[in-house]
């Protein structure tokens, strides 16, 4: 993967996050070349700030159902590249709000990185769709929307009631 990034835009990476496969993806780390490029920073509360730093967001996930990452990145206006996992090709639309690969494809997620990270329009493009989408998961979406379904419940089983 190394190859392919130094080919294109200069990136930097910043890993968030523990997991069982850290020591397993440190010691990768340590083959690839990539040194300070590639940083782990572990566990962090400060998500909005880094995200709010960040060009791109990445979830290269072998598994996953339905993540919260996804839902901040959009907020924060930052284009998508993931995998093709769980119910992230549902919320992340391919060409719309960022690009989606096969999962365990070390090449395609790299071409799709650089593909964004090289082309400002395109990323421009991506990160207002994705603004955009991130009102859906708007809590005053989820419960304006939950308050019309009861309020048209309640007027069908009233009307209902009166026949």
């Amino acid at each position: 993967m190394s190859v392919l990034l130094d080919a294109g835009p200069s990136l930097n990476f910043l890993a968030v996050g523990q997991g069982p496969l850290e020591d397993e993806l440190r010691d990768l780390h340590a083959t690839t070349g990539l040194g300070e490029r590639f940083r782990f920073l572990g566990y962090r509360r400060d998500i909005p700030d880094l995200m709010a730093a960040a060009d791109i967001f990445t979830l290269g996930s072998a598994h996953e159902g339905l993540p919260v990452a996804i839902m901040e990145a959009f907020a924060a206006g930052l284009p998508v590249v993931a995998t093709a996992v769980g119910g992230v090709p549902d919320q992340v639309r391919d060409g719309v709000e960022g690009l989606i690969v096969p999962p365990g494809d070390a090449t395609a997620l790299a071409h799709a990185l650089t593909r964004i990270a090289g082309d400002a329009e395109l990323r421009s493009h991506l990160a207002a769709n994705a603004r955009r989408r991130a009102k859906v998961y708007d809590i005053r979406t989820a419960v304006h929307t939950q308050e019309q379904r009861y309020a048209r419940l309640t007027s069908a089983a009233t009307r209902r009631r009166k026949r």
